[in-house]
């Protein structure tokens, strides 16, 4: 959440044939809605007195606000420790969040953190998602007095159920207003998608829902940024790609497409697909196109350096992962595929640094773990390639008997 700057978004409600294309059963439209959470407090959040209490204390004021509002309930289904560890960005902490904690039950999931402010950065909820970042203890743009977390809550929530930045004018709390406060395009949306199946996703919307929150979208949003249902559909299309759904793939990423043929993030995502079906010349087209469209999408030109390696550009490559470096020092995967090129230039040491430091920023990574342990080895340092292997299978990753027989007789005391 970006209340004054921007980021990992009809003047009547929508009618009931809209509301039943988005799935919401005529006739039952204004009967509550429960939304289950299960709620993640990392080690800085938890170090505070009364830590539980307030949680509940904010969950319970956001959900007297959509319940008046929208017929939307909150009920904390459980909360769980999460351990972050050394600050990491926005980014990573969602990464991280949709990697570690599993959604159980629950109809989502949200964290709560304390402390680990970046400018202008409150919290993160990609639209139509099941997981939200709160960044606590932040101050506001106008002042050292931190943003409410209760505003933050209502925000994030907000773009779990679809709604975007919109543009500036009445206080809406899409804009960093008061947490009860929503602007008409706001709470259109909300009740549009009252019903959404978070389980299901975002490939569960069908045309009908598209159309309705397309229809509300094109009535103007924060300038910029990227179409939120579309880049979600290309996301997920990439999801259903890796779990073997190629044809369900398709289908959303045409869908994307034909929303939004010039999104950067749909173009991103159009290049990955490419790239991981070896269709390498097309998968450089769609992200340099993405590049063009946004340079500040890292994603996108860390994919893309790595695509120009595969194409024999180290030079192009390195440019690449080099600004994406310069733009995010913690943007653990561009270091990765800096070491990567740093080796091929026969640059073993400055690899090493790279590679120890995506490990330091991914300390849960076992591939990056296992990659030190290979470039410590070409180099001479036997007992920390020792140590980066024995990290990297304590991570469940499974490392060559060849290269442990090979260590082994380097430094047998191991």
């Amino acid at each position: 959440m970006r209340p004054t700057a921007r980021i990992l978004l009809a003047m009547c409600l929508v009618s009931a044939s809209v509301l039943g294309a988005a799935g919401v059963p005529r006739g039952r439209a204004e009967e509550p809605r429960t939304v289950t959470l299960r709620v993640a407090a990392d080690e800085t959040y938890r170090a505070q007195n009364g830590w539980e209490g307030t949680i509940r204390s904010a969950v319970g004021t956001i959900s007297d606000i959509y319940t008046k509002q929208f017929q939307i309930r909150f009920v904390i289904r459980d909360i769980v420790p999460w351990t972050l560890g050394e600050s990491s960005s926005v980014r990573e902490m969602v990464r991280r969040l949709q990697a570690e904690i599993p959604s159980g039950d629950a109809d989502v999931i949200v964290a709560f953190t304390r402390g680990r402010c970046a400018p202008l950065e409150y919290g993160a909820a990609m639209p139509f998602d099941r997981v939200a970042i709160i960044l606590t203890g932040c101050p506001g743009p106008n002042g050292p007095t931190p943003v409410p977390t209760e505003v933050i809550l209502s925000h994030e929530i907000g773009h779990l159920f679809g709604a975007f930045h919109v543009l500036p004018g009445a206080p809406s709390v899409m804009r960093g207003g008061p947490a009860d406060r929503f602007d008409s395009q706001t709470t259109r949306v909300i009740r549009l998608m009252r019903a959404f199946d978070f389980r299901r996703g975002v490939l569960g919307l069908d045309e009908a829902a598209r159309g309705a929150w397309s229809a509300i979208y094109a009535e103007g949003h924060e300038p910029g940024g990227v179409n939120p249902l579309a880049a979600k559909i290309a996301l997920a299309g990439m999801d259903a790609y890796r779990a073997g759904q190629h044809a369900e793939a398709d289908a959303a990423l045409r869908v994307a497409r034909d929303m939004a043929p010039a999104d950067p993030v749909v173009r991103m995502n159009m290049g990955l697909l490419h790239s991981e079906r070896g269709q390498i010349r097309e998968a450089e087209q769609d992200l340099a196109a993405a590049r063009a469209l946004n340079p500040g999408l890292l994603d996108a030109r860390t994919e893309l350096g790595f695509v120009l390696v595969k194409l024999d550009r180290d030079l192009e490559a390195f440019a690449e992962f080099r600004a994406v470096i310069t733009a995010d020092p913690r943007f653990a995967r561009a270091r990765v595929g800096l070491a990567l090129v740093l080796t091929r230039l026969q640059r073993i040491p400055d690899a090493i640094n790279q590679l120890s430091e995506a490990a330091r920023l991914e300390p849960r990574n076992g591939n990056t773990q296992y990659g030190l342990a290979v470039l410590l080895y070409r180099a001479g340092s036997y007992d920390e390639a020792w140590q980066a292997v024995k990290k990297a299978q304590a991570l469940g990753q499974q490392v060559s008997p060849d290269f442990i027989q090979s260590l082994e007789q380097k430094a047998p005391s191991h």
